[in-house]
């Protein structure tokens, strides 16, 4: 546990856990060899490589899905006969702004364990919301994604990618055809959707989800992408769209904050290149379509954080893995959620005196 300054020992409050669950199943494990320790790649990503004149051609076009291409993709790695203990658990902690003590708490989550009621099929989501409606965004999309995923069950299980892609359409279909405010408004979203021993990532965003491996030592890797004005190929579509990249400058001109997203009329001053809703800066090359990577689970693989960037901001790997591995081998999810939540408040209260963003996670242990 991180020490606090003494000038914030004081001041901090006791956490208050809201939306907690923990619920567990169980299936028989099976014998598998360790594999050497790597920093795996996705075996299939909607990473999309683009050249300068090509990146508007694509923008509003998801790469061609075709019956032998989709089936290449979705038997890679894959193995029915993985089995493993399940164990998870949620938290979601209000942020603070200075000048807003009505603040609201604009994240949500979805949990979806035993789709279908197949022990081996689930999905997960974290939403951040933005802007004066952003709860309210957020919100809707943690209604309405249950209802599709089971309505695309089957062709979940038979044909994850393509219908992770149909799944977000018909959420943002939905949202669409609501009375919310988008215009100024969204939301993040940040998928895993388990299948056996394959996990599918879609997002859309800077919410994120990493994975905590052990060889013979811990370690973390990120299994999405933050999709920020400094990532090239995210900036060359807004450019291309007609958008400007720069940092918000205060009335002195000095910069402040992150790089952000605008058009010529000076808004929306986005600080993400994909999300659901922002209509305004739509115009500019933000898009909704999902990135999508997928992975192979191996025996080494025993966390899964998925996370608004409330959680990620202020917190290093090293501060993630010192939160959470202490606690793996005894399963003890509640423990490792208590101490992240912590870590994750502290870190927000010694280096931001204005405001503290919502925080919220979901936290996933398994066991071989």
């Amino acid at each position: 546990m991180k020490q606090l300054n003494n000038k914030y020992k004081q001041q901090l409050q006791p956490l208050k856990l809201t939306n907690h669950i923990t619920p567990q199943f169980k299936l028989n494990p099976y014998q598998n060899s360790y594999s050497p320790m790597t920093q795996r790649k996705p075996l299939f990503s909607l990473h999309e490589k683009t050249s300068n004149r090509s990146v508007k051609k694509q923008m509003n076009r998801s790469p061609l899905i075709t019956q032998k291409n989709t089936l290449q993709i979705e038997k890679c790695g894959l193995d029915q006969n993985f089995e493993y203990i399940l164990k998870f658990a949620v938290r979601t902690r209000q942020g603070m702004q200075i000048g807003n003590p009505n603040k609201q708490n604009q994240d949500s989550f979805i949990v979806f364990p035993n789709i279908a009621d197949k022990s081996y099929m689930h999905f997960f989501f974290v939403c951040d919301g933005h802007g004066i409606y952003g709860h309210h965004i957020s919100n809707f999309l943690k209604q309405q994604f249950p209802i599709y995923i089971t309505k695309f069950k089957n062709q979940l299980e038979n044909n994850p990618y393509a219908t992770i892609y149909i799944i977000f359409n018909q959420v943002i279909k939905a949202l669409n055809q609501s009375t919310i405010d988008q215009q100024y408004s969204g939301s993040t979203v940040v998928g895993l959707f388990m299948l056996h021993n394959k996990i599918y990532c879609p997002n859309l965003g800077d919410s994120r989800v990493v994975m905590l491996s052990r060889t013979n030592k811990w370690f973390l890797k990120n299994l999405s992408r933050d999709h920020k004005p400094d990532c090239q190929d995210e900036a060359e579509r807004i450019i291309n769209h007609g958008g400007r990249i720069d940092p918000y400058k205060d009335q002195n001109g000095q910069v402040c904050g992150p790089l952000r997203v605008w058009n010529n009329g000076n808004v929306p001053g986005l600080a993400m290149t994909r999300s659901i809703g922002d209509q305004i800066a739509k115009s500019v090359g933000v898009i909704e379509k999902p990135e999508i990577f997928n992975f192979v689970l191996e025996k080494m693989d025993r966390v899964i954080l998925l996370g608004s960037d409330g959680v990620f901001e202020f917190l290093s790997q090293q501060d993630i893995l010192d939160s959470v591995t202490p606690h793996v081998d005894r399963m003890d999810v509640e423990s490792a959620c208590n101490h992240l939540l912590e870590m994750a408040h502290i870190s927000w209260v010694q280096r931001s005196n204005k405001v503290i963003d919502d925080i919220t996670f979901i936290l996933i242990f398994m066991q071989y």
